[in-house]
């Protein structure tokens, strides 16, 4: 009898432990649904090979510049998630837990990977725990393992530039339990969030695209954000005031400047396409008179 209940507790939960399945939805767009299993981080690379495709076809760009991961998981292997999480960030992903998703165990390192993140569903932490531990270890060598593995979670904690504080947190809840994490508990552990040196590489691009440097380019969107709103509410026209209102904004015009130049864009950048275009229409907007 024990041997058959032995049995059936071992198929359950063999069929009950699905690989990760990773779905592009389009483009650049990639969802992630199931248990985080070892080998899983193959399948990520195979998806990426087709990303990488779509922005040389449609972009021509020779590398990959980024792509979007959606994710609905229970977690699994925290050694893969960690792989996953690293092939993430080397590839500029940024991550999502919708609405009615939930990222649970470690799920989360993948989540933190995510050079942009949101995280707007169920969250969940508890103590890092061994995927498959060999049975008759002594307590010393077990201790030692889990030393390991701590320190691993913690090297790559420090690597997203993850506060290592989110471990602590993880391993004062039981693995057999499950603390979903509040929204202030989110924001403090940067499960929502930006990481710095994408943050810095996107404000530069942004900065030269609009003529100017990063702390400038900064200070311009914050008045943006401040001017641009009660503008648009006082046009009625929402949309289209906010447009021009945050373009003049972004680059240092006053509002019938920057619609002027817009305006001259056609006749300034005639038969112009891509690359040469986009430089066009930098010189028409950021001349200075």
């Amino acid at each position: 009898m024990l041997r058959i209940l032995t049995f059936l507790i071992i198929y359950l939960i063999s069929n009950c432990a699905d690989a990760a399945n990773f779905q592009l939805r389009d483009g650049t767009f990639m969802e992630l649904n199931g248990k985080i299993v070892p080998g899983d981080v193959q399948k990520l690379q195979q998806q990426l090979i087709q990303v990488q495709n779509y922005w040389k076809t449609e972009f021509s760009e020779p590398e990959l510049k980024g792509f979007n991961l959606s994710l609905d998981s229970d977690g699994g292997s925290i050694e893969e998630a960690i792989l996953i999480g690293r092939l993430v960030r080397k590839n500029h992903g940024q991550t999502v837990v919708a609405f009615k998703s939930k990222c649970l165990s470690a799920c989360v390192l993948i989540q933190v990977s995510g050079v942009h993140r949101s995280a707007i569903g169920k969250i969940g932490i508890h103590r890092p725990y061994f995927y498959n531990l060999e049975n008759g270890l002594s307590s010393g060598q077990i201790r030692q393992k889990l030393d390991v593995l701590n320190s691993e979670i913690k090297t790559y904690l420090t690597d997203m530039d993850i506060p290592i504080t989110l471990l602590d947190a993880m391993k004062s809840v039981m693995p057999e339990s499950m603390r979903i994490l509040n929204k202030e508990e989110i924001e403090h552990y940067g499960i929502n969030g930006s990481d710095a040196v994408e943050d810095e590489r996107d404000i530069s691009e942004e900065a030269y695209r609009y003529g100017t440097i990063s702390s400038e380019f900064r200070k311009r969107k914050i008045n943006s954000e401040r001017v641009c709103g009660s503008f648009a509410r006082a046009i009625g026209d929402a949309l289209m005031a906010y447009l021009d209102c945050n373009g003049a904004q972004l680059y240092g015009l006053t509002l019938i400047e920057f619609k002027n130049r817009r305006a001259s864009i056609q006749s300034m950048c005639p038969s112009l396409s891509g690359s040469n275009r986009n430089a066009c229409i930098r010189e028409v907007m950021t001349k200075r008179q």
